[in-house]
Formats: C-alpha cells, sequence, structure tokens
C-alpha cells in the first residue's frame, strides 16, 4: 500500500470517452485515510489501471485512487470491486476475508482494512527496535481462529521504571466479532 494511494467507495455521475477519457464520481467511503478534499472528483485514464469505461453508472464501486499533480488516477494493481447490498464482492487483497470464498460487509472489510493497516505500522515500528521478532510472520488459522504475532511490544515495571519489552504472542478469537481475541500465549 503505496502511502499516496486511497482506497474508496463511489458512484459514477458522468464520464467523458474522447480525446480527454474521464469519470466524475461521487465518493461513498473513504477507507482508513482522511485525504480527499471533496466528495466530487475527476478521475483521469493513466494507462496503467483498469480502463474507466468499465465503471458503469448506477453501480457502487471499490478501488484505490492516488492524486497525480492536480487530478486522481487510478492505481494500477488494486483490485476493482463492487458492492451490492453493502457487501464487497471479489477478491478483497485481504487473505482472512477471501479465505470464506463468500462476500463481506463493507463494515467487515473496513475493520480489517484497519487492522491489517495498524498491524503494519505496529510491525514497522517495533522491527526497527534492537528486540523484535522480525524473521517471522504473523499468521492468522480461520479455523482454528488461532492469530500467532511474531512480535507484540508491551510495556515492564521494575521498581518503578518503566521499559518496553517484546515477546511473541498467540491469541485465540473467542466470538465472531473480528476484534475479540484472548491472549493464550506469550513468550
Amino acid at each position: 500500500m503505496n502511502e499516496d494511494n486511497i482506497i474508496v467507495s463511489f458512484r459514477v455521475i458522468n464520464s467523458q470517452f474522447a480525446d480527454n477519457n474521464f469519470i466524475e464520481i461521487e465518493i461513498t467511503k473513504e477507507f482508513y485515510s482522511n485525504k480527499m478534499e471533496s466528495t466530487n472528483i475527476k478521475v483521469r485514464e493513466n494507462g496503467f489501471g483498469p480502463m474507466l469505461s468499465t465503471f458503469e453508472k448506477n453501480i457502487e464501486w471499490l478501488t484505490v485512487i492516488t492524486k497525480f499533480k492536480d487530478f486522481y488516477i487510478t492505481a494500477g494493481c488494486a483490485p476493482v470491486l463492487t458492492i451490492e447490498d453493502k457487501m464487497v464482492i471479489g477478491e478483497t487483497g485481504i487473505d482472512i476475508l477471501n479465505e470464506t470464498g463468500k462476500p463481506v460487509s463493507v463494515q467487515m472489510f473496513d475493520l480489517a482494512l484497519n487492522a491489517f493497516q495498524q498491524g503494519i505500522s505496529s510491525a514497522d515500528k517495533v522491527c526497527k527496535s534492537p528486540n523484535s521478532y522480525c524473521t517471522e510472520r504473523a499468521t492468522y488459522d480461520i479455523e482454528t481462529g488461532i492469530l500467532s504475532l511474531p512480535s507484540v511490544e508491551y510495556e515492564k515495571s521494575f521498581f518503578g521504571f518503566e521499559s518496553r519489552s517484546y515477546a511473541k504472542a498467540k491469541l485465540k478469537k473467542v466470538s465472531e466479532d473480528i476484534k475479540t481475541f484472548v491472549i493464550t500465549e506469550i513468550e
């Protein structure tokens, strides 16, 4: 995920496919960022992303856009998904959501995306520390509900002095809520 990319859902409100191809869109939701200065913008064709004629009117779309100079373009490697009845249709790029083989709600997509982004931020911070376990990857077993984290930062207090420490941890999902886990093991 490039920091200039913005994940959005939108509807096409106008389009032009002649000399200067563009679509005018109304953004229905901006995921994980707060970069958009307006909810109505123009997206120009760039030769790398999907053809803009892909985005039909009267359909809610979900994809990644990037601001380029004074206009927006679609990201070349991002999936183009549709939203039907508040459900995201297609491969999201987030393994835990795709493993079920079923559409996921926009709310679940938003939660998973936030968790994924927070995990990357935390991992980046921890991996720059001198006490990291960054040779391993975080894993999640959808059948057992076990989340294995190679490095978790926590504060430790010793005679009134606080310090940061790092440990491996295993958590188990205890309800259908994507955020509800209990720690089962810490090393």
